[in-house]
Formats: C-alpha cells, sequence, structure tokens
C-alpha cells in the first residue's frame, strides 16, 4: 500500500485547491472516502473530518502554513 501524503485526499501526489474541494464533497455527504483518502483528509488531528480540513489544505496550497496539525502532533513525542 502506498504511503499517504496528509492532505492528498486525490492521490495524485500533491497537495492541491481540489483536494480541499473533495473534502467538502465528503463533508455535506456528496461522496464516501476509502481509508486511505479518510486518511489523507484527516489533516486537523481532532479525529473528524471537517471544513476545517479543508480549510487547511487551502492554507497549505497558497503557503500559509507549511505543515499540518496531525504531522506537528505526530512531531511532539520524536
Amino acid at each position: 500500500m502506498p504511503l499517504t501524503i496528509p492532505g492528498d485526499v486525490s492521490g495524485d501526489g500533491k497537495v492541491t485547491a481540489y483536494d480541499a474541494s473533495l473534502v467538502l464533497r465528503y463533508v455535506v455527504g456528496l461522496t464516501d472516502f476509502s481509508v486511505e483518502r479518510k486518511q489523507a483528509a484527516y489533516v486537523t488531528g481532532d479525529g473528524t473530518i471537517t471544513a476545517l480540513d479543508a480549510v487547511l489544505i487551502l492554507q497549505y496550497t497558497v503557503g500559509l502554513i507549511t505543515q499540518f496539525p496531525v504531522q506537528l502532533a505526530g512531531e511532539v513525542g520524536e
């Protein structure tokens, strides 16, 4: 199984605004996600996939943030 890139919901190897749009489609019930897509969409680290995950993905794509909270949480014990 390939490694999941946080924020890369589409699975194309890049984090883009399209990934944020996929998260919003999931949030409003227009699509369902595989386990891998859920793992990629879950960037807040708060236990749910919400519109906030889409916002963070967009912030990442425009350079306002360089890491997702779920990535930062992974560094705590290292």
